[in-house]
């Protein structure tokens, strides 16, 4: 079911191998277009043009500052068109995207390969199956490596606020950050959610790929449904440990660190972390607090509780096996710890998530 679909977001469009002939006689990927292959592109990207899209190229033509074309990224109208609330494109393969900002959110969902985020010159390395979520007027240009399939998911801001309003008051991982985004400090700061797409996320991606295509009159009412569907799966399957904004993350050694961390949880150690990552001891420890605002021990422990948490309401393992199974050996050191983080023993807590 939905090979189709998936073979075309697979497949390399005609700007694809635009660039690919780029990359291939220069050795490295097309950076900095000129005026008129970004308008080319455009061209290809807006298969049929709205009026604004028109006026916009018209426009373009006659722009000679080369700062203000970042902008073409910005406006709400170039991106949808006046039925639309949500759109979804493949990002550009083989092509170094310029950093640039919207007015709407987007969702960037890596369904193959790997991706880079360099905003502002830092590099963020992400995976296959990581989602990041860009809010409004925040700079940032994600790339697709080689071949891979990036992709992003546009949704109006007010729709986004009024459709997700529930999500912003459920006690949920992702609820906090979605608030932050849109209303709190955090409102410039990307969202990161690892691993975030399995089987069943991937499938509404898919969907949502399919209707956009369709474009007719109930496309745009379906795409808010599996949209909303998609976002709260994701939120209800995405711990703690999954989740980070990018300002934890603008050195790509830390998001590594953590990963490691999470991965090796029961064993992990400084002195395995200085072997892994070829620092010394003294200078991981100074790296890690600044890096997360904790050091490694309180790192350590929030992501054993965290994912003790998860393996307590979605199995029926004994306390003990949760515990020796997220790196404590001592069930009652496990339950003494956790009660001081969270004023409830592991047992009140899955008795209380299970009701």
């Amino acid at each position: 079911m939905f090979e189709q679909e998936l073979k075309e977001m697979n497949k390399l469009s005609e700007a694809d191998k635009y660039c690919y002939e780029y990359y291939q006689k220069n050795g490295h990927y097309m950076a900095a277009p000129t005026k008129n292959e970004i308008i080319y592109f455009l061209n290809l990207f807006w298969e049929n043009k709205t009026p604004e899209q028109q006026f916009f190229l018209a426009e373009l033509l006659n722009e000679e500052d080369k700062e203000n074309l970042s902008k073409i990224f910005q406006p709400e109208k170039l991106f949808f068109q006046s039925n639309m609330n949500i759109n979804l494109y493949v990002s550009n393969r083989y092509f170094t995207m310029m950093e640039h900002a919207h007015d709407f959110i987007e969702i960037e969902c890596i369904m193959k390969g790997n991706a880079v985020h360099d905003p502002c010159g830092d590099h963020i390395e992400l995976k296959e199956g990581d989602i990041i979520i860009v809010p409004p007027h925040v700079p940032h240009n994600l790339q697709p490596l080689d071949a891979a399939t990036l992709v992003s998911i546009c949704i109006r801001y007010t729709t986004f606020e009024k459709t997700f309003r529930d999500m912003l008051n459920c006690n949920l991982p992702i609820s906090r950050y979605f608030k932050n985004m849109l209303y709190g400090n955090q409102a410039n700061s990307l969202i990161i959610i690892t691993n975030a797409l399995d089987d069943f996320a991937r499938t509404l991606i898919i969907m949502l790929y399919r209707e956009n295509k369709l474009s007719d009159k109930i496309s745009d009412k379906v795409n808010t449904h599996l949209l909303q569907s998609f976002l709260y799966y994701v939120a209800q399957n995405s711990t703690q440990n999954q989740i980070s904004d990018a300002t934890m993350c603008k050195n790509e050694t830390i998001l590594h660190i953590r990963r490691f961390m999470i991965e090796h949880m029961q064993e992990v150690s400084l002195n395995m972390l200085s072997h892994e990552f070829h620092l010394s001891i003294p200078y991981l420890s100074r790296f890690i607090n600044k890096h997360t605002g904790v050091n490694f021990s309180e790192l350590l422990k929030t992501i054993r509780l965290e994912h003790s948490k998860e393996l307590l309401v979605g199995t029926t393992d004994s306390i003990y096996n949760i515990s020796v199974s997220v790196g404590y050996e001592c069930e009652s050191y496990f339950i003494n710890i956790f009660r001081k983080t969270y004023g409830i023993t592991p047992l009140q807590y899955r008795k209380l998530k299970n009701c």
